[in-house]
């Protein structure tokens, strides 16, 4: 048959994939607040970059965006180490609280002298850059909808939490459990995981 399009050329089928499920040392890269509007973000919410620092996944979240970028082009790639730091309000549930402040203390431990509350009270949410932190990543278990119509399962990984560094290195931080999300739950979970495009954000925040 005639070539369907221009360029062709055969070459090996092959891209990186996100890390698995696990603790990890890394470094928080940029950090960007963003205002509720009501609609896609209904609460204030201080999105943070990471990326891994130390072992055999060392860069894979940068690695595998550049990766997208070449085969996929620039407006289709993602960038997937982000983790959401959402405030709680002061009316709001324990867990919310506990959470928030939870992982702001991971980042003053792995990082003396750093304060989130500034001397004036107010928060340094952009003094996160370039700070250490461990990360937790989980696998995320969800149903979408096929090809054929029929609803499948699907498997991504997502940062469930932050760990100091020191538990991290010590083994001390364990993996947080899976998260199921799917409407009809089972009890076994596979080990494996599917990687799904499912976050928006871009790569360069500057």
């Amino acid at each position: 048959m005639k070539p369907t399009y221009k360029n062709f050329e055969a070459k090996e089928n092959s891209f990186l994939t996100l890390p698995p499920a696990g603790v990890y040392v890394g470094t928080i890269l940029q950090v960007r607040v963003v205002d509720a509007d009501g609609q896609k973000v209904l609460r204030d919410t201080i999105e943070v970059m990471v990326e891994i620092t130390e072992g055999e996944y060392k860069g894979r979240f940068t690695d595998v965006y550049k990766d997208q970028e070449k085969r996929l082009g620039k407006d289709k790639a993602y960038y997937k180490g982000i983790f959401k730091l959402i405030p709680p309000i002061d009316d709001d549930e324990d867990w919310r609280f506990r959470a928030f402040e939870g992982n702001i203390w991971c980042v003053e431990e792995s990082n003396p002298g750093y304060k989130f509350r500034k001397p004036d009270g107010s928060w340094d949410e952009q003094g996160l850059a370039g700070k250490a932190i461990g990360i937790n990543i989980r696998n995320r278990i969800y149903n979408y909808t096929a090809s054929d119509g029929s609803i499948k399962d699907g498997n991504a990984i997502e940062i469930a939490r932050f760990e100091t560094v020191e538990n991290v290195r010590s083994g001390k931080a364990k993996p947080a459990r899976d998260r199921d999300t799917r409407e009809n739950k089972i009890e076994n979970v596979p080990n494996g995981y599917t990687q799904v495009d499912t976050n928006t954000l871009p790569f360069n925040w500057a």
